[in-house]
């Protein structure tokens, strides 16, 4: 028993009038969809924003009609408007919407020009949603009856753009599985026929716009001749009437065809267990008449697509009666100025041709077999259809997509600097464009693709050649070319003093400096107080107190450098030492540590003992002062016994001791 769906139809059909497009600067970078045979995009893979309302895609018309889908998703009642520029002049066409499906229809279109898709929603608010389209050549409008079957003449996808009534005998199907006691067996019918060009395997395909339609078909073959009399259930070799649309429960589809992956024969209308639109294959017999019966039992009049390909993607081999186009070409001086292409028909079962070499051609058109030979008076992408037809309408296209390319000027090469070291890190790269793409050799079997390239030095071998090609619409330039030097060893920068840092001097004091640095072949002092020198061993005296570091940087041939700072030197008016006999390591802030103040002095060593000896602190830095502790606890009060040995600025000893009291 078939499922009946109730009839949801809400159709605005609307022969679009010429008005100028609010969104112009989007269509600029529109989305360039460079399939157009019958493509869909994912559920809901595009969108539209608040602050873009309006989603711009682009194409090149390669057959001469097209059928425009959007299916909303979170986009409501969608929109579809068709442009041959961005100048904001729509082109009119046909326009329907269904239940939240919008199809466009459009007719007439230019093959090789460029076309502009705007999607947006009537009511303003932005969404997500998917896009199909198929660019493909028009047939006669298919018919109701068989008397009146469309012939198709190659498998070429079809977007049959509405199904409404089943014509003058709505029982043509009398006897097979679309069978519907009590009533017609046909609601909303079509009819295709052909003849089989050889003896290949036949699938395809049905897919409705809408996906509550409930599609249902027969297949008839009708042997050596296409008489309407073998229009009856004995010649139909495969049918399928199941509902997968509106069950219950049972199976769920909406998509039905012959199948490379099914062995059913025919599926019966309902709901029943197992089924799911698909049948078994079938091998042609070359030479005989086929005839397809296609039934919308529920019609929205959102019509449907046939693709002659299973739900998987994949295509028979059986070949359709009729003209094949097909172009052989060859190019001549590609990238060159001179630049040409030889285009030569090998169209076959044709009655006549029709070229179209494109825009800026030196020839625009011919009807012959060829060779012909184009020039273009400008370059970029260019697209050439052959059109080859017979006198019962027939007609088959093939085109070629090419890119009319000139070699491009060789690129300017920069490096980060003239000459590198070990560890540097060399950067080469060069002016970019959109589209362009890169390719760098070098030492080392160095290559890469990027336009900027960063190479870590780790080896001498690196210097010498590099090497830049640049491609820009598919054609590539002469090489640029940057010879990176010899590559040093990094340089090691290194230094003692005397007296040694860290120190405590008093002013005016004079410190020498002793280079030790490696790799390197000129240096720069830097003494803290706003001086320097560019000496290899230099001395420098003080005379300002304060507290001061030394820097110095090695560098080699000026391409790299490296860095050692020293200190502190800690400058005192005058000189002597002077040891406290008392401190209060309490933790007050004052006078909480044993301080030694003295300047000048080298080999410096102080010991704190207890009174049974034991050394408590020691330390030969003067800038290290005794906190009270021993081995992190306090020392208890008492009296406690330091003695300082040390050595002047001329050698000679300098020795004090003594006894210094812990109060708390």
């Amino acid at each position: 028993m078939r499922v009946f769906a109730s009839l949801l139809l809400l159709l605005l059909i609307n022969i679009c009038n010429a008005h100028p497009s609010a969104d112009i600067p989007d269509c600029v970078e529109a989305t360039l969809i460079s399939q157009v045979n019958n493509f869909c995009s994912a559920d809901a893979q595009y969108a539209t924003t608040a602050a873009k309302p309006t989603y711009w895609f682009k194409f090149v018309a390669t057959k001469y009609d097209v059928n425009i889908t959007v299916s909303g998703a979170t986009l409501a009642s969608p929109e579809i408007t068709l442009s041959a520029d961005c100048s904001g002049t729509q082109l009119p066409g046909t326009s329907t919407i269904t239940d939240n499906v919008t199809s466009f229809y459009k007719g007439g279109l230019i093959v090789g020009a460029t076309y502009y898709i705007a999607v947006s929603s009537s009511s303003g608010v932005p969404g997500s949603f998917k896009l199909c389209i198929n660019n493909y050549n028009p047939v006669l409008q298919a018919g109701q009856d068989y008397a009146t079957a469309l012939l198709l003449c190659s498998t070429q996808t079809i977007s049959q753009s509405k199904v409404s009534g089943a014509g003058n005998n709505n029982n043509e199907s009398m006897g097979t599985c679309l069978d519907n006691p009590g009533q017609a067996n046909e609601q909303n019918t079509v009819w295709y026929k052909w003849k089989a060009a050889n003896s290949g395997n036949l699938v395809f395909t049905l897919t409705p716009n809408k996906k509550t339609d409930d599609l249902d078909f027969v297949l008839y073959d009708l042997g050596l001749t296409d008489d309407e009399a073998n229009i009856n259930a004995v010649n139909a070799v495969r049918c399928a009437a199941g509902s997968g649309v509106s069950c219950n429960s049972g199976p769920s589809y909406y998509k039905t065809g012959l199948d490379f992956h099914d062995f059913d024969l025919s599926e019966p209308g309902g709901c029943g267990a197992g089924q799911n639109g698909k049948v078994e294959y079938l091998t042609l017999q070359q030479g005989h008449y086929y005839a397809l019966l296609v039934n919308n039992f529920v019609s929205q009049n959102s019509g449907f697509t046939l693709e002659f390909a299973d739900q998987e993607g994949v295509r028979g081999d059986a070949v359709f009666a009729g003209p094949k186009a097909a172009i052989d070409q060859v190019s001549l001086n590609s990238c060159e100025p001179k630049q040409s292409f030889v285009f030569t028909s090998q169209a076959t079962n044709y009655e006549s041709l029709k070229w179209n070499f494109g825009a800026d051609a030196s020839i625009t058109s011919a009807n012959g077999i060829g060779p012909y030979t184009i020039t273009y008076t400008t370059p970029g992408p260019k697209t050439v259809t052959l059109e080859a037809s017979t006198a019962n309408g027939c007609i088959d296209v093939d085109f070629k997509t090419f890119n009319v390319g000139q070699k491009p000027t060789p690129p300017q090469i920069i490096a980060n600097k003239p000459s590198f070291c070990l560890q540097d890190n060399l950067v080469l790269s060069a002016s970019q464009q959109p589209g362009d793409t890169y390719l760098w050799t070098g030492p080392n079997n160095f290559t890469s693709d990027s336009p900027e390239v960063n190479i870590p030095i780790t080896s001498k071998q690196q210097a010498g050649v590099y090497k830049l090609y640049l491609t820009r619409g598919g054609c590539t330039s002469d090489p640029s070319s940057i010879t990176i030097p010899e590559i040093y060893d990094a340089p090691q920068a290194s230094f003692y003093t005397e007296p040694a840092a860290p120190a405590k001097l008093s002013i005016p004091a004079i410190v020498k400096f002793y280079n030790q640095s490696t790799d390197a072949d000129s240096y720069l002092w830097d003494f803290g107080d706003g001086v320097t020198s560019s000496d290899f061993s230099p001395q420098h005296s003080y005379g300002v107190k304060g507290t001061y570091k030394v820097t110095l940087t090695a560098f080699k041939q000026s391409a790299c450098s490296a860095s050692i700072t020293k200190g502190d030197y800690i400058l005192l008016d005058g000189g002597g030492l002077l040891i406290p006999n008392t401190f209060t390591p309490n933790g007050d802030g004052i006078n909480d540590e044993f301080i030694v103040s003295l300047t000048d002095l080298v080999n410096y060593n102080i010991r704190i003992f207890s009174r049974y000896g034991e050394t408590l602190f020691q330390s030969q830095s003067t800038f290290n002062s005794w906190d009270g502790n021993f081995h992190g606890s306090p020392v208890p009060v008492g009296v406690y016994y330091y003695v300082i040995k040390a050595a002047d600025l001329r050698g000679n000893p300098v020795d004090r001791s003594g006894y210094v009291t812990v109060i708390r």
